[in-house]
């Protein structure tokens, strides 16, 4: 008897989730490991809460494998037969090397982005799988527009997106948010708005973002689209029905900036809850009574491509300080190997459980690309940081840290012995670093709203709710870049001003004329 109340207990606690149950799709653009991470963070959250999950992943990299541990019910995968040229591109094979991000530099990646695009529109089995289910919300990495024009011609009924990365200019742009260039630096770029010249090139990269880049990557997938079903099929509308846009980006970390209701911040979310270290690592740890260091550059950056010179003044550097241990994910490279002969305390690991290692109190500092995952966790943890950005939002993380006082910022490729230990010696013996960094763990921790709260609540709410794009719509999204500006009634003023200057001075000169006129006959 006791069994059958048990189980009716069970049935009536699952019973409502099931019944409220979502069917959901997401569409994935794989661009690197730490962007599935993050999508499947958001499927696990969805599985959590018993809501249906299928997931589209297009590799436009074709390095970035994982989406082995998802949650999802079901998987689709598309690519380029012949491999994707991405890993070919200059942030990956020299990532310090000095050179800015071009202002055309998002060419090369909408690029690949169309031609997978184009493999997309065309992969029957594709269609097939969406085809399989009804679908209540559809969930879009916005690389481009292809994720969206795909779902929304499969009928799913409120689409949303999300970024692994923190507000980028597609999305500003899309949905009409103000994007001032006097205030605003596009993500991954680095001007700097306190002098002239940065003033000058964000203008100029603003300008080429919102009059040329934006317009031509629509005007292109808006092509390939209606090849596939027409000419009517419009991007811009299918764009506008977009409902929802889930940021990784956390309010107390992130620039200000005006933001609409349609964006979500859900930074944080994909924060692995940390473990207790392996004997191992224990031991390692023990080492140092002082504390230790940990030094890692992510999955993407292979020893292979560290500056020689960075590698040798990094060792120098921390065997000038033996009381303490640096623990650094590295490969050592042909040639290397006396090099760290006599540095006792380097230990050199081919893996870091990096969330692990953070949380732990031996850990005192972290040497890092600042990638947005590493920056979150350091701060949850309450870690002071070096930060070595290398590309892509590494810069705008990097600025955001030295703005909480929590990070010391070293050029990529000016790595000298000198410029090293003034950053090391920052974090170990300038406590405010230290006391920022807890600071700021202290308002991440007790933060009101959780992001995965906020991310599940909005994404069932959209499911019922479908349409939200119509109540959070701004004016902007569909004003032409002369309405949006005011060009038109600049031009007005201008030539009114202009008119009235010409009308003035023709006026003023007749009436001179006149009255030499009247005074000539008194004189004679």
């Amino acid at each position: 008897m006791r069994q059958i109340h048990f189980c009716a207990l069970t049935i009536l606690a699952v019973l409502p989730l099931f019944l409220n149950a979502a069917n959901i799709v997401f569409f994935i653009n794989a661009i690197g490991k730490s962007h599935l991470d993050f999508g499947d963070s958001l499927i696990d959250s969805l599985k959590e809460k018993g809501h249906t999950v299928d997931l589209v992943i297009a590799r436009i990299n074709d390095l970035a494998k994982g989406n082995e541990n998802s949650k999802a019910d079901r998987f689709y995968t598309l690519g380029f037969k012949n491999g994707s040229s991405w890993h070919k591109l200059n942030h990956l094979t020299s990532p310090f090397e000095n050179n800015p991000f071009p202002i055309d530099g998002f060419r090369q990646y909408t690029l690949i982005g169309n031609q997978l695009c184009e493999i997309a529109l065309h992969d029957e089995k594709l269609h097939q799988f969406l085809s399989e289910k009804s679908y209540d919300v559809g969930v879009v990495s916005v690389f481009d527009y292809c994720g969206i024009g795909i779902l929304n011609k499969a009928g799913v009924s409120s689409i949303t997106t999300f970024n692994a990365v923190p507000l980028m200019s597609i999305q500003t742009v899309t949905i009409g948010l103000p994007n001032i260039a006097s205030q605003v630096v596009p993500l991954f770029y680095t001007f700097d708005l306190a002098t002239l010249s940065g003033k000058l090139w964000n203008l100029i990269t603003w300008a080429h973002i919102n009059f040329h880049q934006i317009p031509t990557l629509r005007k292109e997938q808006e092509l390939l689209f209606q090849k596939v079903y027409g000419p009517s099929f419009s991007i811009n509308e299918v764009i506008d029905k977009v409902d929802l846009s889930f940021v990784n980006s956390n309010e107390i970390m992130e620039t200000p900036m005006l933001i609409n209701h349609r964006i979500q911040y859900i930074g944080g979310i994909n924060l692995k809850t940390p473990k207790p270290v392996d004997h191992h690592l224990d031991n390692l740890l023990s080492k140092s009574s002082n504390g230790t260091i940990i030094f890692s550059f992510g999955t993407q950056i292979p020893g292979a491509v560290y500056p020689r010179y960075a590698v040798r003044n990094f060792v120098k550097v921390f065997k000038k300080y033996p009381e303490y241990t640096f623990l650094w994910k590295y490969n050592v490279q042909p040639g290397e190997e006396k090099l760290f002969e006599d540095a006792e305390n380097v230990i050199l690991l081919d893996w870091l459980p990096q969330t692990d290692l953070l949380y732990d109190p031996r850990v005192i500092g972290f040497i890092s690309h600042v990638g947005l995952n590493s920056f979150n966790e350091a701060s949850y943890a309450g870690k002071p940081i070096i930060a070595i950005p290398l590309f892509a939002d590494q810069p705008h993380n990097a600025r955001n840290g030295v703005a909480r006082g929590t990070t010391y910022l070293l050029n990529k490729s000016k790595l000298s012995e000198e410029s090293i230990e003034n950053g090391l010696r920052a974090i170990l013996f300038d406590k405010s670093y230290t006391e920022s960094a807890r600071k700021l763990q202290k308002m991440l921790v007790e933060k009101p709203t959780k992001p995965k709260d906020r991310f599940v609540e909005w994404m069932e709410y959209a499911a019922v709710n479908p349409g939200l794009h119509k109540i959070f719509a701004l004016p902007g999204a569909k004003m032409g870049n002369i309405e949006y500006y005011c060009v038109d009634t600049i031009v007005f003023i201008a030539f009114s001003c202009v008119t009235f200057t010409y009308i003035f001075f023709k006026m003023a000169k007749f009436s001179l004329s006149f009255i030499r006129l009247v005074k000539k006959p008194k004189h004679e």
